[in-house]
């Protein structure tokens, strides 16, 4: 590592520098604006060396796919006609060079997408995962006030007015009419 101006800058390619331009398993740029994608395909930033550029899976450089395998991948994670893409970028579609430019360009912009969050492949995250479905899976669902596990609820349509506020309907709660008799009159009494 060699110092210049108080920062450190590595001299040789991490680990680490690789598996930032290797796809996600997440990433996706499936309905999205391809605008800034296209811009960045356009643009006068030359592509980096072989060992730097991006790549769909850790072991497999670009160069070592031929152009139909490329655009199924860039089909697939873009939803879009690569040659469409390159067409729009100004760049030849049939030419390999460039659709492996567009290859490392899409698979950077869909890195970088707020969606994409970081997927640990290790066996303590898979362990983590199948332990939380099994959890869900296996958990009894909670009994409800019905006695029923699973199921909501049921209110007797009579008393639905007493859950909103509202005087109940039922028959023992109702006040009673007084009868009349044949001649009596409503009113105030005499």
């Amino acid at each position: 590592m060699s110092l210049h101006s108080g920062f450190a800058r590595p001299t040789s390619q991490t680990s680490s520098d690789t598996m930032e331009h290797v796809l996600r398993a997440d990433a996706s740029l499936v309905g999205r604006g391809l605008f800034e994608l296209v811009k960045k395909v356009r643009g006068e930033e030359d592509l980096p060396d072989e060992p730097l550029r991006a790549r769909f899976t850790k072991d497999v450089a670009l160069d070592t796919l031929n152009r139909e395998e490329i655009g199924e991948r860039l089909q697939r994670l873009t939803g879009e006609d690569p040659e469409t893409i390159l067409e729009m970028a100004g760049l030849p579609p049939k030419e390999q060079a460039s659709i492996v430019r567009l290859a490392h360009f899409t698979i950077l912009t869909a890195n970088s997408t707020m969606d994409a969050q970081p997927v640990r492949q290790d066996q303590a995250a898979k362990d983590a995962a199948q332990a939380a479905v099994t959890l869900v899976e296996d958990a009894p669902p909670a009994p409800t006030p019905s006695g029923t596990p699973g199921e909501a609820p049921r209110r007797n349509p009579r008393q639905r007015g007493a859950a909103q506020g509202a005087p109940p309907t039922t028959p023992e709660a109702k006040p009673r009419r007084l009868q009349l008799g044949v001649g009596q009159r409503r009113g105030r009494p005499r």
